[in-house]
């Protein structure tokens, strides 16, 4: 379709120097939704470089009430965010948010990536995103994400070394569902603890022995340890909650 083209970059880069009208706006609008629709709704400044637009915009269109800042550089269309009351709708946004803030090497974890594939939390548990990261990453780089002025609210990040047959590679990277229900159990209490992980049994029968497998692996992590074998026997391939 047609370009917005008071908001379209020179092949050199430069502003195009025209000025943008409310139906440029409003193409613009669209055109970003969409594209951002593919990485979870949010955006960066870097985003709209790549898709050819001039990332000047985003002053004009958060000064019009178009576009809101969820974190340092990443931006969300106002109306999405407005139109989601649900929690964890909210949750997974400010997720998609936090990743697009930190490097690459960064992944969706425990209650975070729950959400993300439709396991049963507690919605007490949904004002955090968590977030984890491998030991070998470069961790000045995100301390200086996590600690600078601009630092990310609501934002756990774990360090662990995973194993490539717990994670999952897609538009929001991701630990298995079987770590993150493990990982969100450890987090709660113990009946919703058993919820999380029954409903990741009922996705998939073959997490039981992977919950089992992931408890043995970390059986000194936080929150795991006796609670988490308990939590572990009890699991049943069904649907619940408490």
């Amino acid at each position: 379709g047609r370009l917005f083209a008071a908001c379209q970059r020179t092949d050199q880069g430069a502003p195009m120097p025209q000025r943008r009208t409310d139906a440029d706006r409003r193409d613009l609008r669209d055109a970003v939704r969409i594209l951002a629709a593919e990485q979870g709704g949010t955006f960066r400044r870097s985003d709209l470089e790549d898709w050819g637009i001039d990332p000047t915009v985003v002053v004009s269109m958060r000064r019009n009430g178009l576009w809101r800042r969820l974190h340092h550089g990443v931006y969300i269309d106002a109306d999405l965010w407005d139109a989601e009351s649900d929690p964890r709708a909210r949750h997974s946004l400010r997720a998609s948010a936090a990743l697009a803030s930190l490097p690459r090497d960064a992944r969706l974890h425990a209650v975070s990536a729950a959400v993300d594939c439709g396991l049963p939390v507690d919605r007490s548990l949904l004002d955090t995103v968590h977030l984890v990261r491998p030991r070998g990453a470069d961790s000045r780089a995100l301390r200086r994400r996590v600690t600078a002025p601009e630092r990310l609210e609501g934002v756990r990040l774990h360090v662990l070394d995973i194993p490539p047959d717990w994670l999952v590679d897609g538009s929001r990277p991701s630990v298995s569902p079987s770590l993150a229900a493990w990982a969100t159990a450890t987090l709660g209490s113990l009946d919703w603890a058993v919820a999380t992980m029954d409903g990741c049994a009922w996705q998939n029968p073959e997490a039981i022995a992977e919950l089992t497998a992931i408890a043995d692996r970390w059986p000194r992590a936080a929150g795991a340890g006796t609670a988490c074998g308990r939590r572990t026997g009890k699991v049943r391939p069904r649907p619940a909650s408490p």
